[in-house]
């Protein structure tokens, strides 16, 4: 990588505004790093309320010069919902093997195992992801009635006269602003909830061995009984 592509790409980020996926504004690009490749491997951002995250590139989009940070939680729900979905079909396919007579049954066994205990491995993220969701949901949920409570104190102080119509057109079309951000993220996160509560990746059960196959027993050959011969007749003439 060339230390002037390196300068380029610093010049081009440094210090421009970094919005999430529902366009809240979420800080300011104050570093990054790149690869080998000489492509973008983590972006450092401060945020409005004075914390500083480092985000790899699985978490950062950049779409017509704008940056755009995918929230953890969602990035790791995808990625989950990906590897059970793998760790099924592996599943079927080994018990397809099996069932076909294409692998033997110490192999099976082996292997079935093996994908099991990734599968029981992927099965604790899901537990500890469903908690973090639901978490975060609570926390949104709450901002929510928190903000439409403040709207509707606005709605109200307008109707008196206490605040002009200029004054309650700004804070209106705000407040409806971050409100429907708000919304748009419950939904999201409701949604991947569902879909990590039930994942389609759930082990099915083991293939049962196929049938021994032996060759059909020999025909027995049943001779019919031997006609008692009888003695001979000789005529002396």
């Amino acid at each position: 990588m060339k230390l002037g592509h390196h300068a380029e790409i610093l010049r081009r980020f440094l210090g421009k505004s970094v919005s999430d996926v529902y366009g809240r504004n979420v800080g300011n690009v104050v570093g990054l790093t790149m690869d080998d490749r000489g492509e973008i491997a983590t972006i450092g951002v401060e945020h409005g309320n004075g914390t500083f995250g480092t985000y790899d590139s699985n978490h950062v989009m950049v779409e017509g010069g704008a940056i755009i940070l995918i929230p953890v939680w969602k990035v790791d729900a995808e990625k989950l919902m990906k590897e059970f979905a793998l760790a099924h079909k592996r599943l079927q396919a080994l018990d397809s093997l099996m069932h076909e007579g294409r692998i033997t049954q110490y192999v099976y066994s082996d292997l079935r195992k093996a994908y099991e205990t990734a599968t029981n491995e992927l099965e604790e993220v899901r537990k500890t992801l469903i908690e973090k969701l639901k978490a975060r949901g609570d926390e949104v949920e709450f901002q929510v009635r928190d903000m439409e409570k403040f709207l509707a104190n606005i709605e109200v102080q307008h109707m008196t006269g206490e605040i002009d119509d200029e004054a309650y057109q700004l804070a209106a079309d705000s407040l409806k602003l971050g409100l429907s951000q708000l919304v748009a993220e419950k939904k999201d996160v409701e949604t991947i909830l569902t879909e990590i509560t039930h994942p389609e990746a759930a082990p099915p059960p083991a293939a049962p061995a196929p049938p021994l196959i032996t060759a059909p027993p020999a025909p027995v050959t049943v001779k019919p009984p031997e006609e008692e011969q009888k003695p001979s007749i000789i005529l002396r003439m």
